[in-house]
């Protein structure tokens, strides 16, 4: 049953309702994540020095694809 096989308008704001809901707790629970890994790592950025370097570098410690990379 839906909106246009007989479930009239009452379905569709029930439904509607369920998303929201959804959509609240998502964002409730992704902030409660990024907060306590903020307060715990700092966050979830590199270093300047590994942004700059390449994170194959930082990482692994070798360049993943060493043809492409620049010649400084």
């Amino acid at each position: 049953m839906g909106l246009f096989n007989g479930g009239g308008i009452t379905l569709l704001l029930v439904q509607a309702l369920g998303a929201a809901a959804y959509a609240i707790w998502t964002l409730v629970t992704c902030w409660i994540a990024w907060s306590v890994i903020g307060g715990l790592f700092g966050g979830i950025r590199v270093s300047e020095e590994e942004e700059t370097q390449g994170l194959d570098i930082g990482e692994h410690g070798m360049e993943a694809y060493p043809d492409f990379a620049s010649a400084k």
